[in-house]
C-alpha cells in the first residue's frame, strides 16, 4: 500500500491511497477431509439412464432429480484471492466540536474463493460457453458408454471477479455543556454505486438492490455523559 496526505490548512487534509492485497483461504478449507454425498443433480445422460426423460420428468409428469457420487474436497488448486484498491478523501474540521470527512473508494477482487455444489460442475460441463470451464482442481467423471454420471468432484475454486465503489461519509460533533455534561453525535453514510459479480463465463450480476446489498447504509450513534452516567441512542 501507498498513502500520500495533504494539509494545506489545520482545518483541512486531503488524503489517497493505492493498495493491492490477497486474501488466502482459511485453515478450514485447504484442511477439510473429504466428504462423500449422493448428490442431487439434473442431467439430461444420467436422467435417462435411470428412467426418467432427458428433461429430468418422471412418470407422474414430475420434475426430479437423481442422485449421484459426489466427493466434496479440499482443492488443492485452491489460490489465494487478489485485490487492488484505491482510495481518494477529505477531512474538514473547521471548528472545535465538527469534524466531516468525504471519501471515495474503488475496489477489484479477482479470483473469488467459491464454492461449487454438484450441479454447479454439471452445469459447466453441459454448457461452458454459459457456465464457464469447470474450475481447476474440481472434475466430472461420465461413463463412456452412456455419458451417464460416474463421479462429481466439488470444492471450493477461484473464479470470477468482484468490482464495488461508492462513497463513505462521516461526520462527529462534541458539545461540552459543562454541568449539564458532554453529548457526542457520529454519523455514517455509506453509499455503493456498484457491487458486480462476473462469473467465470463473463456474466455479470449487479447485486445492488438485491438483499443484503442496499445501495444506502446509514448509522447514528448519540452518547451523553453526565458524572458517572452515559446514556446511549
Amino acid at each position: 500500500k501507498i498513502a500520500a496526505r495533504w494539509q494545506p490548512l489545520d482545518s483541512l487534509t486531503f488524503r489517497a491511497s493505492y493498495g493491492q492485497g490477497f486474501r488466502a483461504p482459511g485453515l478450514d478449507i485447504l484442511n477439510q477431509a473429504d466428504s462423500f454425498s449422493a448428490e442431487p443433480v439434473q442431467d439430461p445422460a444420467s436422467c435417462v439412464f435411470n428412467g426418467l426423460t432427458p428433461e429430468c420428468i418422471n412418470s407422474d409428469g414430475e420434475q426430479d432429480d437423481v442422485q449421484v457420487d459426489s466427493y466434496f474436497i479440499a482443492n488443492p488448486a485452491l489460490s489465494s484471492e487478489q485485490s487492488t484498491q484505491y482510495s481518494v478523501g477529505v477531512v474538514y474540521d473547521p471548528v472545535d466540536w465538527l469534524d466531516l470527512s468525504l471519501d471515495y473508494y474503488n475496489i477489484e477482487v479477482e479470483d473469488n474463493i467459491t464454492a461449487f455444489s454438484g450441479q454447479d460442475i454439471v452445469d459447466k460441463d453441459l454448457d461452458p460457453a454459459a457456465y464457464g470451464a469447470i474450475p481447476a482442481g474440481l472434475s466430472i467423471t461420465r461413463d463412456p458408454v452412456t455419458g451417464r454420471i460416474l463421479e462429481i468432484i466439488t470444492g471450493y475454486a477461484n473464479e470470477g471477479t468482484l468490482e464495488t465503489d461508492g462513497v463513505d461519509f462521516r461526520a462527529n460533533t462534541d458539545f461540552d455543556f459543562g454541568g449539564a455534561g458532554r453529548l457526542q453525535n457520529r454519523l455514517t453514510v455509506s453509499w455503493v454505486n456498484k457491487y458486480d459479480v462476473t462469473s467465470g463465463a463473463g456474466t455479470t450480476i449487479e447485486e445492488i438492490g438485491r438483499m443484503g446489498y442496499p445501495d444506502l447504509r446509514a448509522n447514528l450513534a448519540n452518547d451523553w455523559a453526565y458524572g458517572d452516567w452515559n446514556f446511549t441512542w
